[in-house]
């Protein structure tokens, strides 16, 4: 099935509420469900055959570090959504995942229609709040905190790149989902970022606007490594990265 062709209009709706002065709806069609917050954009699908599955591009984008990154022990994702990460790990003992997510809202509707596992850590408070008030240091960190196509306040300010690599073990590796208005907005991110990542890259998206911005300070695989680890499949996540690979540049 086309996920892209899924909207507002489509299937059925299951669930309907108004939080937070933005409308929050589960919609279902055949064996797929998402949710919208606050526009048209799907915040996130599953498939309820295969609900460990990760369908749409900007969360197999976040998952890429499996290319590259040996055996991470600590994850932490900023931005629950439908879970998607979280239903993903959750067979894999070896992987420490700690969630953030400040709308107790959208925590109902992933454990209520989103088979979000009942053992799961969740932080209720602001992904900047908590980036501030942690000590400890995580191997990779996951973050989509943005609704209704607009970027939070915080991702543009240069403490919360000082927090997030504050958060960071030496070879950690941080994936950010970006809303760019234009190239100078941009350009300004990165002028931000640079102080505290010494290495970053982006990986643009065919049939989105969105960007995932990949921060390091260790040195990021280029294209080529990115394909040779795929072909060699030293991934076990199920996910085809070729879109991800094809759309990856490296900025420094």
């Amino acid at each position: 099935m086309d996920l892209l062709s899924l909207n507002r209009n489509s299937g059925e709706l299951v669930y309907s509420n108004d939080v937070d002065c933005a409308h929050l709806e589960v919609r279902e069609f055949e064996h797929y469900r998402w949710f919208h917050f606050g526009d048209d954009a799907i915040q996130s699908v599953i498939d309820t055959k295969h609900p460990e599955k990760i369908l749409l591009p900007i969360p197999q984008a976040m998952l890429s570090f499996l290319l590259w990154k040996q055996a991470p022990q600590s994850i932490l994702n900023l931005g629950l959504g439908g879970g998607v990460f979280e239903r993903h790990f959750q067979s894999n003992a070896e992987i420490s995942l700690e969630t953030i997510e400040i709308s107790t809202d959208v925590i109902d509707v992933a454990r209520r229609y989103f088979y979000l596992p009942n053992n799961l850590s969740i932080h209720i408070e602001a992904a900047e709040s908590y980036l501030q008030r942690n000590h400890s240091k995580v191997d990779v960190i996951l973050c989509d905190i943005f609704a209704n196509q607009e970027n939070p306040v915080c991702l543009k300010e240069q403490t919360f790149y000082q927090n997030l690599q504050h958060n960071c073990k030496d070879s950690a590796v941080v994936f950010i989902n970006l809303f760019p208005i234009n190239e100078q907005h941009m350009v300004e991110l990165i002028i931000n970022i640079k102080p505290y990542f010494n290495h970053v890259a982006l990986i643009e998206f065919e049939n989105y606007k969105n960007v995932v911005l990949v921060l390091s300070q260790e040195v990021l695989p280029t294209k080529s490594t990115l394909l040779e680890r795929s072909l060699q499949r030293t991934n076990h996540s199920e996910v085809d990265f070729s879109n991800v690979i094809a759309g990856w540049n490296t900025i420094s």
